[in-house]
């Protein structure tokens, strides 16, 4: 794609998204969240999502990139260092709120949830009960393995790989392979 033609189409996009400001924040995030899911990482789709996500109050570092069917929610409350991928199908549930580092790469379907549903007592209803919300932070050069899943209140050190399909539900050290259900430690990077 030319770069004319990419200037252009950021531009009407402006336009689009201009007339939009008119309306709820409930309709500006609906609109955000399906433009964000639906573009491609190619052809100025990178742009136009890293303007979306700072137009609703995430803070964004340079170089990332975003790929196609990302779900990120609550973007106020994301932070995204230099330099970071975000694969295919993955899900960011930032209402606790999420800090990812610079150089993380996160893999197809990784889901980082910082919000979770509180379970009452028994004689109470599960969907009545509200949420916890607690902070997600993900430091430098970290790589969350495909499929994997981080849980509300996590901290996962510096350097630190979690492999494919691990349930991280306490802080991960730096420079360590974490692995399994729920993730524990393998061994540490050399």
């Amino acid at each position: 794609m030319s770069g004319n033609l990419l200037l252009r189409l950021v531009e009407d996009f402006k336009k689009i998204i201009h007339r939009i400001k008119k309306y709820s924040t409930t309709v500006k995030r609906t609109f955000a969240v399906g433009i964000i899911e639906m573009l491609p990482s190619i052809c100025g789709g990178s742009i136009v999502k890293k303007y979306l996500l700072l137009w609703n109050g995430a803070k964004l570092g340079k170089n990332i990139i975003i790929d196609k069917r990302v779900l990120i929610r609550n973007p106020e409350n994301l932070t995204i260092g230099d330099n970071v991928v975000i694969s295919h199908g993955s899900v960011i549930s930032a209402g606790g709120g999420i800090k990812i580092g610079n150089d993380v790469l996160i893999g197809y379907y990784a889901k980082v949830i910082s919000a979770n549903h509180n379970i009452p007592d028994k004689n109470e209803i599960i969907r009545l009960s509200g949420h916890i919300y607690k902070k997600i932070t993900i430091n430098n050069d970290v790589w969350i393995g495909t499929s994997s899943i981080i849980l509300p209140g996590v901290i996962i050190g510096k350097g630190a790989v979690v492999a494919a399909g691990a349930v991280v539900t306490k802080d991960v050290p730096s420079y360590v392979y974490v692995g399994g259900v729920p993730a524990r430690v393998i061994k540490s990077r050399k």
